[in-house]
């Protein structure tokens, strides 16, 4: 079974193209879930809506405190799900924001796929190791 991977982005976007190029095709090997806005990635994973995400990628556009916030609710979820924040490029203040409320990784925009799967790839692996501990 592949594994999931929820992807939280912030601006509205009818295309999965449109929003993550990144993510298309056979370079991107997970199968993947789109959301638009922190609300709906809360109801996702709070109601236990299938398919289950085994990782989270977070697009912490704007407000710090705000994305930090969200970070923490991601993570207080209860399933310990471990969350990619993907910030604007070059901005480090928030990555030490993301850091410090609990994301496994931060990524500056834009990304590539390369980055993107191996960051992903990692977070499963710490997920698989830490269920099985």
């Amino acid at each position: 079974m592949r594994e999931t991977v929820l992807i939280i982005d912030i601006i509205p976007s009818d295309s999965l193209q449109e929003k993550s190029p990144v993510l298309q095709g056979n370079a991107f090997p997970y199968q993947t879930i789109v959301v638009n806005g922190i609300e709906q990635g809360v109801e996702w994973i709070h109601n236990g809506y299938s398919p289950v995400p085994d990782a989270i990628v977070f697009d912490m556009y704007g407000d710090k405190e705000a994305g930090m916030m969200n970070i923490r609710r991601l993570k207080n979820l209860g399933r310990d799900l471990p969350v990619i924040a993907l910030v604007a490029y070059g901005d480090g203040e928030s990555s030490n924001v993301a850091f410090h409320a609990g994301a496994f990784d931060c990524l500056s925009k834009p990304v590539s796929t390369e980055r993107l799967h191996f960051t992903v790839q990692n977070a499963l692996k710490f997920q698989r190791m830490s269920r099985h501990i």
